[in-house]
């Protein structure tokens, strides 16, 4: 028997999967064995032979999709935990400091450009000596979506309930770091750096 309940933020849903093939099949040797001492001529013997093959053969069947199934529902499980795990990640004290200054560059991008916001302010700010730890935050934070990144991208984590939560998130970043991650490239000689968050970015732009 499997079981599976999953539940985050209000949603649940429960797969109950229950089958024995034990009991199934003890019935069907029982059924074909009795028969077979009933009957008593050469051909109704093989006739009950013909159909112990056909009953056998739809078991094997049946008993490989099950455990095929099994092994699918296994999969989605550990890809939905795996997605859960980096929600929880997000909302955890170890991304305070991230979130914050990820507020802080998101009050700059709001401003309008003339007065020194939209991408050129974050820009500014974040290549400001005077704002290394906002630099330091920000970049760690575009590591975490990095990491985001390459869950959707291998099939480690559901990518359907990461979309749901984290897609007008990655949007806004991708939008408010438009000029600062290229110029951060130049600077660092990394060309390559934060590629999968692009990648992400333009997957679920869309």
């Amino acid at each position: 028997m499997a079981k599976r309940q999953i539940g985050i933020l209000g949603w649940k849903r429960e797969i109950d999967l229950s089958i024995s093939f034990f009991w199934a099949a003890l019935l069907v040797v029982l059924l074909f064995s009795g028969l077979f001492v009933l009957l008593k001529t050469d051909s109704e013997r093989k006739d009950v032979e013909f159909f112990a093959l056909a009953v056998t053969a739809a078991a094997t069947i049946g008993s490989v999709f099950y455990l095929g199934e099994t092994f699918r529902l296994q999969a989605d499980s550990e890809k939905e935990s795996e997605a859960f795990a980096l929600v929880a990640r997000w909302n955890s004290p170890d991304m305070f400091h991230a979130r914050r200054s990820w507020h802080k560059v998101s009050e700059v991008f709001q401003k309008p450009e003339a007065a020194g916001g939209g991408a050129a302010g974050v820009k500014l700010l974040l290549l400001n000596p005077q704002e290394e730890r906002a630099n330091h935050n920000i970049r760690y934070l575009l590591n975490f979506y990095e990491e985001i990144a390459m869950a959707v991208k291998h099939s480690h984590a559901d990518e359907q309930l990461l979309q749901s939560f984290f897609k007008s998130i990655i949007a806004r970043a991708r939008e408010a770091f438009a000029e600062w991650i290229p110029e951060h490239r130049r600077i660092t000689g990394r060309p390559d750096i934060w590629d999968q968050f692009d990648w992400l970015c333009q997957r679920w732009h869309n």
